[in-house]
């Protein structure tokens, strides 16, 4: 009898750790548990059951992220006029997530396109669909004409996603946005330097405390990457200055400090 119920209680404690979510949230914190997310007024909360037991509510923007049992990542975005979770479905400058309806109930039905400087599109159905995301995709001329002249529908999503990603990183010939050849520029010297390590220090501090803008970890990587090719010299991609200063775009002080330091 009682091996009946010592295997019944590890099976039990098997399947619960199993089941467990992760919660990472905005102070690093890391909370495991069974979560469900709700409402509270017209704001989103996280109600978790910690594995002890403890019950803990959390508001959207505690959270950095989810990742769930299933091992999916779901995270706050900001739509135009409020912030919701998103599933991840791919993620790069152009990110897909799947949200719940604004008054839905049900599961993460509804499709959104969201752009590394935050600005986002919900995918409208096949009625809709060629206007409204040839305009949020003009970012990249090619992809955005092929919307419009029905190249590229609704069912080829992922390819538009793909293509476009592909156009602003400038990655591939067919698709590589026309701009300026970089120039390379001469190594820094002690004063430059100097300066130029200011500035990072600045765009660290501002980055930090900014509330306009989305993604800060990469963002901080390709800040890292530019200042790195400023200091030695180096020539700086085309792809990563459209990427990082469209980034910091909503930001005139994080975006006033990238500038001068691409001049």
């Amino acid at each position: 009898m009682k091996t009946i119920i010592y295997t019944l209680l590890l099976t039990i404690l098997c399947f619960s750790v199993k089941g467990q979510s992760t919660i990472i949230t905005m102070r690093g914190d890391s909370l495991s548990g069974t979560y469900e997310i709700g409402k509270r007024g017209d704001s989103e909360i996280v109600e978790l059951v910690e594995a002890n037991g403890k019950k803990r509510k959390l508001k959207l923007f505690d959270v950095k992220y989810i990742r769930t049992a299933d091992s999916e990542i779901i995270e706050p975005i900001k739509l135009e006029n409020r912030y919701t979770f998103g599933k991840l479905i791919s993620r790069g400058y152009l990110s897909l997530y799947a949200i719940k309806g604004e008054y839905s109930k049900s599961g993460f039905g509804e499709k959104v396109l969201v752009k590394l400087d935050g600005t986002s599109a919900v995918v409208p159905g096949a009625l809709g669909f060629r206007k409204a995301m040839s305009r949020f995709l003009s970012d990249c001329p090619e992809v955005s004409q092929k919307i419009r002249d029905k190249k590229l529908s609704k069912n080829d999503l992922d390819t538009i996603i793909e293509q476009f990603n592909t156009c602003i990183t400038g990655a591939s010939a067919s698709l590589k946005p026309t701009s300026a050849i970089p120039t390379v520029s001469p190594a820094l010297d002690a004063t430059d330097s100097e300066e130029v390590q200011t500035q990072i220090n600045d765009f660290k501090t501002l980055l930090k405390y900014s509330e306009k803008v989305e993604n800060k970890e990469d963002v901080s990587d390709m800040f890292n990457d530019l200042t790195e090719k400023v200091s030695a010299g180096k020539p700086v991609p085309n792809y990563l200055r459209k990427l990082l200063l469209s980034a910091v775009n909503r930001d005139d002080k994080l975006k006033k400090i990238v500038e001068s330091l691409l001049k």
